[in-house]
């Protein structure tokens, strides 16, 4: 199975892999990851987990910054990880895990350290306080991950697995958006014009009426003259 991204061709083994899991680039997307002892089913996978496109696509983001899971200091993620390990020869899949997982949620022994808390939280969990966001996109795209889970607690074991997101649904076109920018300024239009239209008939209307009832006054004041 071949699907097309930006710039390359991304060759997908359905046989290796499996089908891909369908989600709407609208949605949030959160994985849901379980643990199995060959073929036996354990249990779901609750603990840290992060995510590492294959492809080397970085066009998604996170829903959460680290600030909205309360942080109380930088948390890591892949930019600082695979910096720290830029001389490594290790694969980008093993650069963060659970040898050098180090939680956001513990204080700071320095309290002078400055800290920018706005940026994207990348870890996620069962919690769901933070998910994958989908770009904007005209067509079907494909993303395959490795997932890891970080979390030192839960086994003596790097447990990873791949993967795939088929992402579809598709963004409105400038050609639809022009259409439907058309259609509701001919709608404000005529809204106007019949607002318009509809001012000027009942002005008319009461301006007759006065006229007509300021006449029959004075025929009646004429007629009392008449009779004094």
């Amino acid at each position: 199975m071949s699907e097309e991204s930006s710039q390359q061709l991304m060759e997908y083994s359905r046989s290796k892999y499996g089908c891909p899991v369908p989600a709407h680039f609208l949605d949030s997307f959160l994985p849901t990851l379980q643990l199995y002892d060959g073929d036996r089913f354990v249990e779901n996978v609750l603990e840290n987990f992060v995510l590492l496109e294959v492809f080397n696509r970085s066009d998604y983001s996170y829903i959460a910054t680290m600030a909205e899971v309360d942080c109380k200091q930088e948390a890591q993620n892949w930019k600082i990880m695979q910096e720290r390990n830029i001389s490594s020869p290790s694969p980008r899949s093993i650069v963060w895990g659970p040898h050098n997982y180090v939680s956001c949620f513990s204080d700071l022994d320095n309290d002078n350290v400055e800290m920018d808390l706005t940026q994207q939280y990348e870890i996620l969990n069962s919690t769901g306080r933070s998910a994958l966001r989908w770009p904007s996109q005209t067509k079907t795209n494909l993303y395959l991950f490795d997932a890891i889970i970080i979390d030192p607690n839960y086994s003596f074991c790097t447990l990873t697995t791949k993967f795939a997101v088929l992402v579809h649904g598709k963004a409105a076109s400038d050609n639809s958006s022009f259409v439907v920018r058309v259609i509701l300024g001919v709608f404000a239009a005529v809204c106007l014009i019949t607002a318009i239209m509809s001012y000027i008939h009942f002005r008319g209307k009461h301006i007759i009426e006065l006229e007509e009832r300021a006449a029959e006054e004075e025929i009646g004041r004429a007629s009392c003259r008449e009779r004094v």
